[in-house]
């Protein structure tokens, strides 16, 4: 069987500033809709990346599954895909670079992760890059497929 997120792990041998310049090239589109394979973006451009990627996929975060109509979303955590970690999407300007993206925002709807804001640009169709803040403090990346569009 085949890791649905494999193709994502080419964004783990990109440096954070190339990361940073395709989330800047992204585009704010219409907000995703059903389950997208996701693939956390920790150390990238480093011999760590891959293997961080993986145990954070294998033990942790599986993806994100989005209700376009609803405007919402929750991650799928740990091995067993739990559904968990709701969140709001909303069109927002980005922290980054004051441009329109999608947040996902954690504020009244996670008692867990009520600090974190997530902000997503679409790379191509169904293929969408975030990145996590807590505050002003950028805290990683993240690669989002839909696998429709995969």
């Amino acid at each position: 069987m085949t890791d649905p997120a494999a193709d994502l792990r080419r964004f783990c041998d990109l440096p954070a500033a190339r990361l940073l310049d395709l989330f800047r090239g992204g585009t704010a589109a219409a907000p995703p809709d059903g389950p997208a394979e996701g693939l956390m973006l920790l150390l990238p451009g480093t011999k760590l990346a891959r293997p961080l990627a993986a145990a954070i996929r294998g033990l942790v975060w599986r993806g994100k599954t989005f209700d376009a109509a609803a405007g919402r979303l929750v991650n799928r955590v740990l091995p067993f895909e739990l559904r968990a970690v709701p969140a709001r999407i909303h069109r927002a300007a980005s922290r980054l670079d004051g441009r329109p993206c999608l947040v996902l925002d954690y504020r009244r709807s996670s008692w867990i992760a009520w600090p974190l804001r997530d902000e997503i640009r679409e790379l191509a169709p169904g293929l969408w890059l975030g990145l996590v803040w807590c505050g002003r403090l950028r805290l990683g990346a993240f690669a989002l497929r839909l696998p429709a569009a995969g």
